[in-house]
């Protein structure tokens, strides 16, 4: 790479978010006679990009199809940004006064990403630490209590990582914590409803809802039992008055046949007499 010779310009940087796409210009050609070349330095590594000759606006791409230049506004784009595109990006314009250089820091990062956020107790008078999880580089972590700043006795440890509610009080409970995290390529804010719960109330509801469920299961069993009795003496009558019957294809025992017409013989006592003697004659 050519050495400076008249002016050097200072570096400056530029942060991009990975996926894309890194500009940048000054590649235009106010003079014909103009050489512009596009370098990039990473580490001791030194690569050659693009040329420009502004005599007849001839350019070349030594380096990456990703890597495109617009000569008529003297501006290139790098598409796709990825992370070992983090590297200086030297510029420098040849003419008859000589040469000078501007460079251009450009840093790749992730986005910051908030993946979850947690406590390690929620019970009444104990210290109650809350921790977010998150992915990026170059994050600042910020903290918000109901919209308005942290009260005194809160504290931040961790590089703002974790909040800390030291003897959690009952007016903690219900408290609305959000959390702002940011790095030069994005911002994300996550909400976080702080509960606090008594050691000493919590039997009390469990004894209440056991009570209840026994209440609810002795009431479903005297209804079963009065139904059941309500239902045998109505089945013993209809099989008093219906008699015996060949339920289940089986015909009545012997001990279960109608008995005699006594009516009957009461009515005709002639028959009966005929009876009588019929059988005293068989006899």
């Amino acid at each position: 790479m050519p050495v400076c010779t008249t002016a050097c310009i200072q570096t400056r940087g530029v942060y991009v978010r990975r996926g894309s796409d890194i500009t940048d210009c000054g590649m235009e050609c106010p003079h014909t006679r103009d050489v512009l070349q596009l370098y990039r330095v990473c580490g001791d590594e030194e690569t050659k990009l693009l040329e420009l000759w502004c005599d007849n606006s001839w350019s070349y791409n030594h380096w990456d199809p990703r890597l495109h230049l617009n000569t008529s506004s003297g501006c290139w784009r790098l598409t796709d940004a990825r992370k070992d595109d983090s590297c200086l990006y030297v510029l420098w314009r040849h003419n008859r006064s000589g040469g000078f250089q501007r460079s251009t820091a450009i840093t790749v990062l992730d986005p910051v990403l908030i993946s979850n956020i947690t406590s390690n107790s929620s019970r009444l008078g104990q210290d109650i630490a809350v921790s977010v999880q998150f992915s990026g580089e170059e994050a600042a972590v910020a903290w918000e209590v109901d919209r308005g700043s942290l009260p005194d006795r809160f504290r931040l440890i961790d590089d703002n990582r974790m909040l800390i509610i030291p003897s959690a009080q009952r007016e903690d409970s219900g408290r609305r914590l959000r959390v702002r995290i940011t790095n030069p390529v994005s911002d994300e804010t996550r909400e976080y409803q702080l509960e606090i719960t008594d050691p000493r109330i919590l039997p009390r509801s469990l004894a209440v809802a056991a009570a209840l469920a026994v209440g609810i299961l002795l009431s479903a069993v005297i209804i079963f039992y009065s139904k059941t009795r309500r239902n045998v003496p109505t089945d013993n009558v209809e099989m008093q008055m219906n008699g015996p019957s060949e339920e289940n294809g089986h015909p009545p025992r012997a001990d279960q046949s109608d008995p005699p017409d006594v009516t009957r013989a009461l009515l005709d006592p002639q028959d009966s007499h005929e009876t009588n003697g019929l059988g005293i004659s068989a006899v």
